[in-house]
């Protein structure tokens, strides 16, 4: 698979939000280290960073092609400023950004087993019981700063108190 970013047109083969130099621009603004990666590795990360943000998912709008390969760009999407949403926002970049370094570091995004909970544990004459729980979970890692970067593309930013209330 070829690396293709999306330049906010709505490619049709993009697999990633950002290109290597605007990486590792951000990187060195962050000071992190990607000396030891290849540009290859790189852009490894940058599609499961941007696949990660996809999988995030709830994005106000819908799609502004049928064909892209991407979430982004959108149409008929405004931030919770009531601001128009158009190309790749710079929050989408950020998530980005943070998603690929955090796999970077030899963590992984996606995990593709969910460990049994135990449900009762008994300690004299020991007995273990677990939870029918198992299964695949792609959204089990939770990244604060990939969180907050995509707040305000999302559906619940409108969201504004309890009772449901949603600015117009």
């Amino acid at each position: 698979m070829a690396f293709v970013v999306e330049d906010g047109t709505g490619v049709t083969d993009a697999n990633s939000y950002v290109s290597v130099a605007e990486f590792k621009s951000y990187a060195d603004d962050w000071g992190w280290d990607y000396s030891a990666k290849t540009d290859g590795q790189i852009q490894t990360y940058l599609v499961q960073g941007s696949f990660f943000v996809d999988a995030q998912g709830g994005f106000v709008g819908k799609p502004a092609t049928t064909t892209q390969g991407l979430l982004f760009p959108r149409q008929n999407a405004y931030d919770y400023n009531c601001v128009e949403i158009t190309g790749v926002p710079k929050g989408v970049k950020e998530a980005t950004y943070h998603s690929a370094y955090y796999v970077l570091g030899g963590s992984s995004l996606f995990v593709n087993q969910v460990g049994r909970n135990i449900v009762k544990e008994k300690v004299d004459v020991i007995e273990v019981q677990y939870s029918d729980k198992t299964g695949y979970d792609s959204n089990q890692v939770t990244l604060p700063a990939v969180t907050n970067a995509l707040y305000p593309y999302k559906i619940n930013s409108f969201v504004t108190n309890s009772y449901g209330v949603i600015r117009v």
